[in-house]
């Protein structure tokens, strides 16, 4: 079902053949396993769930395939037909500026999305946090980032609208992130409260890095802008709740006057 998808969709959208579907896999596969033939272009493979009750997709990845926006147009078609995908991942994948700019356009269905291996000499990745998406998870192993792609990230991860604020994990291992640049992740992880994992291994972190982070491990005093975020994140969610209890109100009027 999936060959037949692919098929059709690039055949409309490119004109070209489609990836190679290296196989189909039931449950959580390991997906470091999947790409067996790591220098071969052009692949594709999916996973199903049949603890859903269903044999539809709810992972999809491709490796090897060059995104240009009829790219997307298939991606845009095949989330069209299998509406549980929410695991995408797009490895080597000669991802530029525009083709980020594409997939942040596609994230309003995605939680969990694997970028790795693939360079942006601008290193703006931080895009892919800025919008209103329901992204949990981001892994962007090998892209070469460096102290500039580590300090956009961290603006993205710094606490502003409580609505961006969902990512849980993120994986910059192998990476080419200096001290400075793990100071500025460690800025930002004073404010975010909802990110839970931050993987930096392999990087080029010397101890003043690797203090920074320590640091905001463990209880810190808040300083004068931090202390109005924490204000302000306090004053949303009592909002909040007063539009909730505003809410059920209504709901409990209505019910009465029936």
């Amino acid at each position: 079902m999936l060959e037949q998808t692919l098929q059709t969709c690039f055949q409309e959208e490119s004109g070209q053949d489609p990836p190679i579907v290296t196989g189909c896999y039931e449950g959580n596969v390991s997906k470091a396993n999947i790409f067996k033939e790591r220098n071969r272009k052009g692949e594709c493979w999916a996973l199903y769930d049949k603890v859903l009750g269903t044999n539809e997709f709810t992972s999809i990845g491709f490796r090897g395939c060059k995104i240009a926006p009829s790219f997307m147009r298939v991606l845009d078609k095949i989330f069209e037909q299998f509406s549980l995908i929410t695991v995408l991942i797009l490895q080597r994948c000669s991802l530029d500026v525009n083709g980020l700019s594409l997939i942040v356009s596609t994230l309003q269905c995605i939680e969990d999305l694997n970028l790795d291996e693939n360079f942006i000499p601008i290193q703006n990745y931080g895009l892919l946090l800025l919008n209103k998406n329901i992204l949990k998870h981001l892994s962007l192993k090998f892209c070469k980032i460096n102290e500039a792609g580590a300090q956009d990230l961290a603006k993205s991860l710094e606490f502003r609208d409580p609505k961006t604020q969902h990512l849980l994990s993120l994986n910059l291992s192998f990476n080419h992130i200096n001290s400075n640049g793990a100071i500025h992740l460690a800025k930002a992880l004073r404010t975010n409260r909802e990110l839970e994992s931050l993987s930096l291994i392999h990087n080029w972190i010397d101890d003043e890095g690797a203090t920074a982070l320590s640091e905001v491990l463990q209880k810190f005093k808040l300083n004068e802008e931090e202390f109005g975020l924490r204000l302000e994140r306090q004053v949303l969610v009592l909002l909040k709740k007063k539009e909730l209890m505003e809410e059920l109100y209504i709901v409990s009027q209505e019910n009465s006057n029936k």
